[in-house]
């Protein structure tokens, strides 16, 4: 069994995002991860007892189902994917009439002990079945998603840990890391505005450490520190300026390509949605070939958008490589004066909240058009409903 190691660090973050505790995992109920993939990509953090204590979208489509006005934190498993086919046919993801081989299938994958996942799988395809036996949806089972998926979620939400850290950390643990930082993203409807979260909060807590070390430290190392502080910070600046342009801008192509490709995912799912609410011997073949090209033209404006992701992700890769330069420079000039930016910090829960109300002011605009364009996209979508 790993040793269990919380970082300090770690510990300031659940406190400041609520006071979480964590607990054993070798209960006969634990805690899960259960992701629900139609097209909309959903994840759902469950509690011991299978309620739901933190829902996020894994893609820009899942934000139109959690962005909508069900409330999936709380109610139970079952509920959860309940309401999540409820607002996917609601908005044309989930077809409600003739449906096509291909169509209606939904996948959910769960953490943890096997039978565990199992039980909670067979639970929820019987709810589901029994609600919308007209739908013929196909629920199946996915891959479990491990402890190395869980690590790697933690990798990415949680950029602050070291490597070495979550890899000491017990299931129990990843769970609840991942639970803390979805609850502080819940309100950001945008893939990228998360990312840009997750990495502003690293750095806030970064530099909070440095800021003790640099206290403590003689007239020299102050110095020396402050001079790495100035390299690091013009990093960060780097990072923020990139993301922002190249990924969260209104002129930006990669927003340009995703209005397109969101655009185009309405128009096909409306018509399809249309075209299955009518008897098959009224639907000609032009209705068909029109579904056709709308179709076509969803897959160029996904492959525009995923170009556009591409070079956006690369000119980010750059930035990210001179941060990664300059925070490892820190690291060895603390190492070298006998101390660790392992530490845990006093000023650390005030950095934290620093750090989150600067991310409302600068990001708010960008945070309030996200939930505009998920918005619209989602009533947009309600239209074709009878």
């Amino acid at each position: 069994m790993k040793k269990r190691i919380v970082s300090a660090l770690s510990a300031v973050t659940m406190l400041v995002a609520g006071g979480i505790t964590l607990s054993a995992c070798n209960e006969k109920t634990e805690s899960k991860v259960m992701n629900v993939s139609l097209n909309p990509k959903v994840e759902f953090v469950l509690d011991n007892n299978d309620k739901v204590v933190s829902v996020n979208a894994l893609n820009e489509e899942g934000n139109i189902i959690i962005s909508s006005d069900v409330n999936f934190v709380g109610v139970d498993a079952d509920t959860a994917v309940k309401l999540f086919v409820e607002v996917s046919k609601d908005t044309g993801y989930l077809v409600s009439g003739n449906v096509q081989a291909g169509d209606n299938k939904i996948d959910v994958s769960i953490s943890g002990d096997k039978k565990n996942a199992e039980k909670l799988f067979k639970s929820i395809k019987d709810e589901i079945n029994g609600a919308f036996a007209n739908l013929n949806i196909a629920i199946n089972q996915a891959e479990a998603l491990t402890e190395e998926y869980l690590e790697k979620l933690v990798k990415e939400c949680s950029p602050y840990l070291e490597e070495a850290e979550i890899k000491a950390m017990e299931y129990d643990e990843l769970i609840k890391e991942i639970q803390t930082s979805r609850k502080e993203t819940a309100k950001l409807f945008s893939q990228e505005l998360k990312n840009a979260y997750y990495q502003a909060k690293a750095d806030a807590l970064r530099l909070a450490k440095l800021e003790k070390i640099k206290s403590e430290a003689d007239a020299l190392g102050k110095v020396a520190l402050g001079s790495l502080e100035t390299a690091y910070n013009t990093a960060v600046e780097l990072i923020e300026t990139t993301r922002q342009n190249l990924l969260l801008s209104e002129d930006s192509a990669y927003q340009k390509a995703l209005k397109a490709f969101n655009e185009a995912k309405t128009n096909y799912l409306n018509k399809r949605s249309e075209i299955a609410q009518m008897d098959p011997s009224v639907v000609t073949d032009e209705m068909r070939a029109e579904l056709e090209n709308l179709d076509a033209l969803v897959e160029t404006c996904e492959q525009a958008l995923s170009d556009a992701y591409t070079s956006a992700n690369n000119a980010l890769d750059t930035a990210k490589a001179q941060l990664t330069t300059a925070y490892n420079a820190i690291v060895e000039a603390v190492n070298n004066m006998g101390k660790s930016m392992d530490i845990a910090s006093e000023n650390m829960t005030d950095a934290v909240t620093t750090f989150a109300n600067d991310f409302e002011t600068n990001y708010k605009d960008m945070k309030d058009r996200a939930k505009e364009q998920v918005d619209q996209m989602r009533g947009n979508l309600t239209k074709h409903k009878k």
